[in-house]
């Protein structure tokens, strides 16, 4: 009979990359506005109306490093993404702010542009302007094993032909 051991839990890995600061399309306080009760129910703390948008020195994939997101479910059960949420610290020179990243379920800007909302005005508190830069902290996630896995494992085993 095999030994089962349980596996070493993972812990997320600190990703650190350069960003500068950009103008976005204006549309940070829209966004805001739509989600802004849900976004205080899953954050746990009032946010500015309005975002920090910050174009990254590579894409990135934003549900590798999401631990929230907003998302409903429809009459015909399918689950829909409204915006997924990842925690990130912002460093500017000895000054660092945590907050949060949002991207759309379905995004309009490109994978290297995060969006970011906190509750304090970003630009005002470390005191940036357009073309700064700055350094992001995100956190990957280790790789979701759960079900896909036994699923996976089943599929191999209702294969084999028994003789």
């Amino acid at each position: 009979m095999p030994i089962l051991r349980k596996a070493a839990k993972e812990e997320p890995r600190e990703v650190k990359m350069k960003a500068k600061v950009i103008k976005g399309v204006l549309r940070g306080h829209s966004l805001i506005e739509i989600h802004y009760h849900r976004l205080i129910g899953v954050l746990r703390k009032n946010i500015i109306k309005g975002t920090f948008d910050l174009k990254l020195e590579k894409p990135i994939n934003i549900e590798h490093y999401s631990t929230k997101q907003l998302d409903h479910r429809m009459v015909s059960g399918y689950n829909v993404i409204d915006a997924y949420l990842a925690p990130i610290i912002i460093s500017s020179g000895e000054k660092k702010l945590k907050c949060w990243a949002i991207r759309e379920g379905v995004p309009i800007y490109r994978n290297d542009i995060l969006e970011i909302i906190s509750s304090k005005n970003i630009r005002e508190e470390f005191g940036l302007k357009d073309g700064d830069d700055v350094e992001v902290t995100m956190f990957l996630l280790p790789p979701k094993r759960g079900m896909k896995m036994i699923k996976h494992k089943i599929g191999k085993l209702s294969k084999i032909k028994r003789g």
